[in-house]
Protein backbone atom coordinates (compact mmCIF):
# COMPACT_ATOMS: atom_id res chain seq x y z
CA UNK A 1 0.00 0.00 0.00
CA UNK A 2 2.83 2.48 0.45
CA UNK A 3 4.49 1.74 -2.64
CA UNK A 4 1.03 2.62 -4.16
CA UNK A 5 0.49 5.72 -2.00
CA UNK A 6 3.80 7.12 -2.65
CA UNK A 7 3.54 6.28 -6.99
CA UNK A 8 0.23 8.49 -7.21
CA UNK A 9 1.86 10.88 -5.12
CA UNK A 10 4.92 11.01 -8.09
CA UNK A 11 2.21 10.97 -10.47
CA UNK A 12 0.20 13.70 -9.68
CA UNK A 13 3.63 15.65 -9.34
CA UNK A 14 4.24 14.63 -13.13
CA UNK A 15 0.59 15.47 -13.94
CA UNK A 16 0.64 18.77 -12.17
CA UNK A 17 4.13 19.82 -13.41
CA UNK A 18 3.38 19.41 -17.09
CA UNK A 19 3.00 22.05 -18.95
CA UNK A 20 -0.70 22.75 -20.94
CA UNK A 21 -0.77 24.28 -24.67
CA UNK A 22 -2.13 27.59 -24.69
CA UNK A 23 -5.92 27.77 -24.84
CA UNK A 24 -8.20 30.71 -25.94
CA UNK A 25 -7.89 33.58 -23.59
CA UNK A 26 -5.79 31.97 -21.31
CA UNK A 27 -2.67 34.27 -22.61
CA UNK A 28 -4.69 37.51 -21.58
CA UNK A 29 -5.66 35.51 -18.08
CA UNK A 30 -1.96 34.48 -17.82
CA UNK A 31 -0.89 38.63 -18.28
CA UNK A 32 -3.12 39.64 -15.22
CA UNK A 33 -2.84 36.66 -13.53
CA UNK A 34 -0.51 36.86 -10.12
CA UNK A 35 0.81 33.74 -8.85
CA UNK A 36 -1.46 31.91 -6.44
CA UNK A 37 -4.34 34.36 -6.77
CA UNK A 38 -7.53 33.56 -6.33
CA UNK A 39 -8.70 33.81 -9.83
CA UNK A 40 -10.13 30.94 -12.08
CA UNK A 41 -9.52 30.70 -15.74
CA UNK A 42 -11.46 33.06 -17.83
CA UNK A 43 -14.87 30.70 -18.76
CA UNK A 44 -17.56 29.48 -16.55
CA UNK A 45 -16.90 26.20 -18.39
CA UNK A 46 -12.81 25.64 -17.30
CA UNK A 47 -13.63 27.07 -13.98
CA UNK A 48 -16.21 24.12 -13.51
CA UNK A 49 -13.97 21.47 -15.03
CA UNK A 50 -10.93 22.76 -12.99
CA UNK A 51 -12.28 22.52 -9.81
CA UNK A 52 -14.25 19.35 -10.72
CA UNK A 53 -10.66 18.11 -11.54
CA UNK A 54 -8.69 19.46 -9.04
CA UNK A 55 -11.45 17.34 -5.85
CA UNK A 56 -11.13 14.08 -8.15
CA UNK A 57 -7.25 14.17 -8.39
CA UNK A 58 -6.61 13.80 -4.69
CA UNK A 59 -9.74 11.55 -3.76
CA UNK A 60 -7.49 9.21 -4.46
CA UNK A 61 -4.49 10.61 -2.49
CA UNK A 62 -6.71 10.74 0.38
CA UNK A 63 -7.78 7.17 0.04
CA UNK A 64 -3.99 5.98 -0.56
CA UNK A 65 -2.55 7.85 2.40
CA UNK A 66 -5.33 6.56 4.76
CA UNK A 67 -4.80 3.07 3.98
CA UNK A 68 -1.25 3.34 4.36
CA UNK A 69 -1.28 5.05 7.79
CA UNK A 70 -3.54 2.94 9.25
CA UNK A 71 -1.76 -0.18 8.02
CA UNK A 72 0.99 1.43 9.40
CA UNK A 73 -0.76 1.56 12.86
CA UNK A 74 -1.44 5.47 12.85
CA UNK A 75 -4.65 6.47 14.59
CA UNK A 76 -7.60 7.82 12.70
CA UNK A 77 -7.10 11.41 13.98
CA UNK A 78 -3.59 12.01 13.14
CA UNK A 79 -4.04 10.27 10.00
CA UNK A 80 -6.49 12.65 9.06
CA UNK A 81 -4.55 15.69 9.77
CA UNK A 82 -1.55 13.96 8.29
CA UNK A 83 -3.22 13.36 4.70
CA UNK A 84 -5.46 16.91 4.88
CA UNK A 85 -1.94 18.74 5.71
CA UNK A 86 0.21 16.85 3.28
CA UNK A 87 -2.27 17.14 0.74
CA UNK A 88 -2.14 20.98 1.54
CA UNK A 89 1.68 21.34 1.31
CA UNK A 90 1.41 18.97 -1.80
CA UNK A 91 -0.78 21.37 -3.47
CA UNK A 92 0.25 24.43 -2.27
CA UNK A 93 4.30 23.96 -3.58
CA UNK A 94 2.92 22.52 -7.27
CA UNK A 95 0.96 25.60 -7.71
CA UNK A 96 3.57 28.04 -6.40
CA UNK A 97 5.73 25.85 -9.29
CA UNK A 98 2.85 26.12 -12.16
CA UNK A 99 3.43 29.71 -11.82
CA UNK A 100 7.03 29.07 -13.57
CA UNK A 101 5.51 26.59 -16.43
CA UNK A 102 4.07 27.81 -19.61
CA UNK A 103 0.47 27.27 -20.41
CA UNK A 104 -0.34 26.79 -16.51
CA UNK A 105 -1.30 29.28 -13.80
CA UNK A 106 -1.87 28.93 -9.93
CA UNK A 107 -4.48 29.58 -7.77
CA UNK A 108 -5.26 29.49 -4.19
CA UNK A 109 -8.60 28.00 -5.12
CA UNK A 110 -6.85 25.15 -6.51
CA UNK A 111 -5.07 24.44 -2.96
CA UNK A 112 -8.82 24.62 -1.34
CA UNK A 113 -9.76 22.37 -3.81
CA UNK A 114 -7.01 19.86 -3.83
CA UNK A 115 -7.63 19.74 0.05
CA UNK A 116 -10.97 18.91 -0.29
CA UNK A 117 -10.67 16.23 -2.34
CA UNK A 118 -7.92 14.04 -0.07
CA UNK A 119 -10.22 15.24 2.52
CA UNK A 120 -13.43 13.54 1.24
CA UNK A 121 -11.31 10.46 0.06
CA UNK A 122 -9.63 10.32 3.48
CA UNK A 123 -12.88 11.18 5.77
CA UNK A 124 -15.08 8.76 2.93
CA UNK A 125 -12.34 5.71 3.88
CA UNK A 126 -13.17 6.08 7.86
CA UNK A 127 -16.91 6.37 6.68
CA UNK A 128 -16.88 3.85 5.82
CA UNK A 129 -14.51 1.45 7.70
CA UNK A 130 -16.93 2.83 10.16
CA UNK A 131 -19.93 1.91 8.26
CA UNK A 132 -18.33 -2.41 8.09
CA UNK A 133 -17.68 -2.22 12.02
CA UNK A 134 -21.35 -1.11 12.79
CA UNK A 135 -22.36 -3.49 10.58
CA UNK A 136 -20.49 -6.52 11.67
CA UNK A 137 -21.53 -5.44 14.98
CA UNK A 138 -25.02 -5.52 13.79
CA UNK A 139 -25.20 -9.02 11.95
CA UNK A 140 -23.32 -10.47 15.10
CA UNK A 141 -26.26 -9.72 17.65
Amino acid sequence: MHVLALAYVALLIVALGVPLKESRGAAAYRRQHHALSLGMPPSLRARVRDASLNVILFIPLGILGRRSLRQSGVAPLPTLLVIVGGSMALSFTMEALQHLIPGRYSSLLDVMTNTAGATIGVTGGMAVQAWSRLRSVGTLS
